[in-house]
């Protein structure tokens, strides 16, 4: 049972932390919602126990932090698409994770995450947290930083890497990518672009050739991976290769 004497105790216009606190387990929410409760800067709004209900309650409830727990991203297509984010731009998103794993810092941080803590950590490093967020701060372990700093920077050269490799592609060829990509066979792509099933396997060749790999089903991976790089309408009657 929360108790009462902090929250009667707060002043009247109180703008602090209005937590929503969002995880699996029940008990976990509760003994959070009680050190919450305990502080005068700030209060638990309400819960969630999945992301469906977390979008429901940021639009009911408002709150300007959001803790939320790091395991529900690979459940919720919500909070890995950042739609807390779209409902309130300016709240504030504390990740709990179950353990240090660089990964799962990632994971969070890509879903828009404003802080990061562990759930081996003390109750009272998430209110520190929390109030780090209010001010206007990040708030991420001192010792996860640097994990988190290689990743974003092998994330920028893998990019990079990426952009030069879809740069050798001719338009004709990122075409003819993407039609693969579509699940399209060598008839259909020869067809969709008016071309010979020759040309068509041409171009196939030139393109793993040219992005370093030794199949079609390699091919179509990179390609749905990094979609944004392909053309994405296909130009019809190419004169260049058009059959007669």
């Amino acid at each position: 049972m929360r108790t009462s004497t902090a929250r009667a105790s707060r002043p009247v216009g109180h703008a602090g932390a209005r937590v929503l606190v969002v995880d699996r387990y029940a008990l976990f929410r509760a003994a959070l919602r009680r050190i919450i409760d305990a502080e005068l800067d700030m209060e638990s709004v309400a819960e969630a126990a999945d992301g469906p209900t977390a979008v429901r309650m940021v639009a009911a409830c408002a709150p300007n932090v959001v803790v939320v727990d790091a395991g529900l991203l690979a459940e919720s297509e919500d909070l890995a698409a950042g739609r807390l984010l779209e409902l309130d731009s300016e709240c504030k998103l504390l990740f709990v994770g179950e353990s240090s794993d660089p990964e799962c810092l990632v994971a969070a941080v890509e879903a828009g995450a404003d802080g990061y803590v562990t759930k081996d950590m003390s109750l009272s490093s998430f209110v520190t947290s929390i109030r780090w967020l209010r001010a206007g701060e990040a708030a991420f372990p001192r010792w996860m930083v640097g994990h988190l700093v290689h990743r974003l920077v092998q994330g920028k050269r893998e990019a990079a890497d990426t952009a030069l490799l879809m740069g050798r592609l001719t338009r004709q060829e990122r075409v003819v990518l993407r039609l693969l990509s579509n699940g399209c066979t060598l008839n259909a792509t020869a067809t969709a672009l008016y071309i010979s099933p020759e040309t068509a396997r041409s171009h196939i060749q030139h393109v793993l050739t040219k992005l370093g790999v030794h199949s079609r089903a390699e091919a179509v991976a990179l390609a749905v991976e990094h979609a944004r790089y392909l053309t994405h309408e296909v130009p019809q009657n190419e004169t260049a290769d058009a059959m007669p």
